[in-house]
């Protein structure tokens, strides 16, 4: 996956003017850094993961070692992932997760606003952290499943002007632009 956009200097913007859906109920989001992917996993608890647990006790969940685990996988990578991709990096951690737990706390990954389900493949829900990401949208080859992000102002713009032209108020979106990227629209991709 190309990344096309850069990381806010404090690595904590979300998408948009929206903050996560726990903001408001006095949950905060602590100044940040986010970690870059190594591969490895984090030394120790990162800020993002912090959030999360916080949002779970906010909303009267249980904060256990295998949703702090799968939290953890989850935000140690910038790159799309899907639940079961997910799973197995929980499952390297921890032989004790289940599917059923990584799919639930996905839920609440997703409820928290600090992860967005993407959906870009029919029939596979894909999934990628908000935290340390400015907006972004998506190109996705329908040759190869190729994703590439990127951030175009006139975009946002053009999107912005329609919604307000409509007499909607201006929000937030999720864009996906399908077509051919150039590995398979070059001399060795049209065979």
């Amino acid at each position: 996956m190309d990344r096309v956009t850069t990381s806010p200097p404090n690595g904590c913007d979300f998408r948009g003017p929206f903050k996560p859906a726990f903001a408001a109920e006095g949950v905060g989001w602590a100044a940040c850094s986010a970690p870059p992917f190594s591969g490895a996993p984090l030394s120790g608890p990162a800020p993002e993961v912090e959030a999360f647990l916080a949002y779970l006790r906010a909303k009267g969940h249980k904060v256990t070692p295998q949703r702090k685990g799968i939290a953890v996988a989850a935000f140690s990578t910038h790159a799309h992932f899907t639940s079961e991709q997910l799973y197995e990096i929980a499952r390297s951690a921890d032989p004790e997760v289940g599917r059923v737990t990584v799919y639930r706390t996905l839920e609440h990954l997703v409820a928290s606003g600090m992860v967005e389900e993407l959906s870009i493949a029919k029939g596979v829900s894909t999934y990628e952290h908000t935290a340390g990401h400015s907006h972004h949208d998506h190109l996705v080859c329908l040759r190869c499943g190729k994703v590439t992000e990127f951030q175009d102002e006139r975009v946002e713009n053009a999107l912005h002007a329609a919604a307000e032209s409509s007499g909607w108020t201006p929000g937030h979106h999720f864009l996906k632009a399908y077509g051919i990227c150039p590995a398979c629209s070059g001399p060795a991709g049209l065979a």
